[in-house]
């Protein structure tokens, strides 16, 4: 069976602002020193998190020839960066289709 794209319309949630990262103090899940902003486009944040998921590759790849604690530190930051921002896009895909497609739920915003 083939996939009609045409017959299904595309999905394409906005963040939520739940996702996060960065340990706070204690380094409790509940105080994380950034959060993703709600309302922005999927296509965009997906592409920005590819983008940081290539950096960290490059990164981890470099220091693994030539160790450098910044390197792999940096790599640390940016990968939690594009982990906030997938996990906040996946939360959009994953609710019901009336919310999915784009309306971020007015007690986020």
């Amino acid at each position: 069976m083939r996939y009609d794209t045409k017959a299904t319309p595309k999905i394409v949630p906005k963040t939520w602002g739940i996702g996060s990262f960065g340990e706070g103090v204690e380094e409790k899940a509940s105080h994380r020193l950034f959060r993703v902003e709600p309302g922005h486009d999927g296509d965009y944040v997906i592409e920005q998190a590819l983008l940081m998921m290539h950096c960290a590759y490059k990164l981890t790849g470099e220091a693994s020839i030539e160790p450098s604690e910044s390197k792999v530190s940096a790599a640390h930051w940016i990968t939690g960066m594009a982990k906030a921002l997938l996990e906040d896009i996946a939360h959009g895909l994953l609710m019901s289709p009336s919310t999915s497609s784009g309306e971020v739920p007015a007690s986020r915003t």
